[in-house]
């Protein structure tokens, strides 16, 4: 066959619209007999072109019209963090967006989600294998398999999470915080705009303790926004006499730049690095951490019975793979990529949104170092995990920001490939969906449903999180079943939910007990004033793999002693 001439090219193009208008009318009568609202919506929500066109299109249209979205209101990437508990007040707990792909069902509902969750085990609901499958870029992980990979990454994966790994994030979060705080105390009453920056340090430095047993003082990050110069990271490797990256900052690289990575691949940016410089530099980067990692492999390995396997997470892997044989080798370095993105994205930007938000809410500050004072002494040495559990109100400072204001965009669950599937709804409603219908449990929407948080659920009040029992002790406060999935639920809950938590609550600790962190106040600006400037800089977010803040350069913060 020959090239398509100009006529066949227009009929082409002139005849895409009809067939996805048809796309649309077909999915939109799958949809009907459930009985929910619908919305259309041209473009597939897991298509990284409508990830791409969606957002800029609802911001094209509210430039039109002057600050409101009418016609795409729903089905861009974050309109559900934008639009939060709104959406579902107005279209419902449960409705469905059709699109020229798949119908969606979004979910607010606490009864049908925590159904979702239980009934995974049984294969009644699954994670759909293509919301995931573009983070498989080192190897298959826990995250990315299907239900048999997940059974067995598990068995592999679960014991690395344990007391000893616990107490060493305290530890090392400590250590961390500490060397942080002397940086930021340095830059007197200037302060620093690098609130992220730090957040980032922070995460990756205790990541790396954790995960890969390298310990990395803290890099304080300067104010410049200067692009990355390639020429910084190269080091010489020992094998083939090629240039590999630190393994620190080649991590770095590919967890700032993971959509590109996921979109592009990274033997493609390897082999085309000429194409672009910026190309060349994560192809690298890829290359380096392949590189490291599987030195790290040899090396624990060799080493054998020699090493404590609960010492690290890349430890642990290794020896299931060489021990248990429960992973191949690919599969540690998916897994450990996996592990490393989870943990690092969501501490790092966890943490940047609290310390804008503490800045915000000051009394915040002075309610959780009265509890800080409390339990931990003045010598900082006598500082023990033990008192984690004594922290509550720190704690409940990082439980208020996930749920206000998460990382995480959502939670995909789907129908089977081959079967319907029953759901029960909160209004006593059971419907059937078709099989393959992919599920949004919509963590936004939930976690600000005035049903379970109330008429201030748009507030970040972390004292809604403490109770007090019939003796006086404060504890943390059991949110109705199925109304909180920070980390998600279920069988495929977040295993290192205590990391993360242990993590949190030292930070704060070492940041917080003797100081206090507060905006730099604009000329002319009032201290009322410059709390709201936080506030609202810590709420102007949006989506890109995950939720962060558009400018967290604009809030420069300065510490002092109290």
């Amino acid at each position: 066959m020959g090239a398509p001439t100009v006529l066949e090219l227009i009929v082409g193009f002139a005849a895409l619209p009809i067939y996805y208008a048809w796309l649309i009318i077909s999915n939109h009568a799958i949809a009907k007999p459930t009985g929910l609202r619908i919305i259309i919506v041209p473009g597939d929500l897991t298509n990284p072109v409508w990830w791409l066109l969606g957002p800029r299109l609802a911001a094209l249209e509210r430039w039109i019209t002057g600050g409101e979205n009418r016609l795409l209101r729903y089905g861009w990437l974050g309109f559900d963090f934008k639009g939060k508990a709104r959406v579902h007040l107005e279209m419902g707990d449960a409705f469905i967006i059709v699109t020229p792909g798949k119908n969606y069902l979004y979910l607010a509902d606490s009864v049908a989600i925590s159904h979702v969750f239980e009934t995974e085990r049984h294969g009644d609901y699954m994670q759909p294998h293509e919301a995931v499958e573009m983070l498989s870029i080192f190897g298959t992980s826990i995250s990315t398999g299907g239900l048999q990979y997940w059974q067995r990454h598990r068995r592999a994966t679960a014991g690395s999470f344990n007391e000893l790994t616990n107490n060493m994030v305290w530890t090392e979060s400590l250590r961390q915080s500490r060397q942080m705080l002397e940086h930021c105390l340095a830059c007197g009453n200037d302060g620093t705009n690098a609130v992220a920056d730090i957040s980032r340090q922070f995460a990756l430095n205790v990541l790396m303790r954790a995960s890969f047993g390298k310990e990395y003082d803290f890099e304080f990050p300067s104010d410049s926004q200067e692009p990355v110069k390639a020429e910084r990271y190269t080091l010489f490797s020992p094998r083939k006499g090629a240039e590999v990256m630190d393994y620190r900052e080649s991590l770095q690289l590919i967890l700032k730049n993971c959509i590109l990575i996921c979109v592009l691949r990274p033997r493609f940016l390897e082999k085309w690095g000429d194409i672009h410089s910026k190309f060349a530099l994560l192809g690298r980067a890829t290359r380096s951490f392949r590189h490291h990692l599987d030195t790290m492999y040899d090396e624990s390995r060799f080493a054998g019975k020699q090493q404590d396997v609960r010492a690290n997470l890349l430890a642990y892997l290794v020896r299931s793979s060489t021990g248990d044989k429960l992973l191949t080798q690919e599969e540690v370095r998916g897994n450990m990529f996996i592990y490393a993105f989870a943990g690092h994205d969501t501490m790092a930007l966890g943490l940047a949104f609290t310390l804008v938000l503490l800045m915000a809410h000051p009394e915040v500050q002075d309610w959780i170092r009265e509890e800080m004072r409390a339990v931990l002494p003045a010598d900082h040495s006598q500082w023990h995990y033990e008192s984690f559990g004594k922290l509550k109100r720190t704690l409940a400072v990082q439980y208020e920001t996930l749920r206000l204001l998460n990382p995480i965009v959502g939670v995909m669950k789907s129908t089977p490939k081959t079967r319907p599937a029953q759901l029960p709804l909160s209004d006593g409603r059971i419907i059937t969906l078709p099989p393959d219908t992919p599920l949004c449990l919509n963590l936004n929407g939930l976690h600000t449903h005035p049903r379970h948080w109330g008429s201030d659920a748009e507030q970040w009040r972390p004292s809604r999180w403490i109770t007090t029992t019939d003796k006086g002790e404060e504890q943390l406060m059991l949110p109705e079943k199925g109304s909180f999935i920070a980390w998600s639920d279920g069988m495929r809950g977040c295993p290192g939910k205590k990391f993360a938590n242990v993590e949190h609550v030292a930070v704060m600790a070492g940041l917080l007990r003797d100081h206090r962190v507060s905006p730099v106040l604009q000329p002319g600006e009032s201290a009322e004033t410059g709390k709201q400037r936080m506030e609202s800089i810590a709420r102007d977010a949006a989506a890109v793999l995950n939720i962060q803040m558009k400018h967290p350069e604009k809030a420069r913060v300065v510490w002092s002693e109290v």
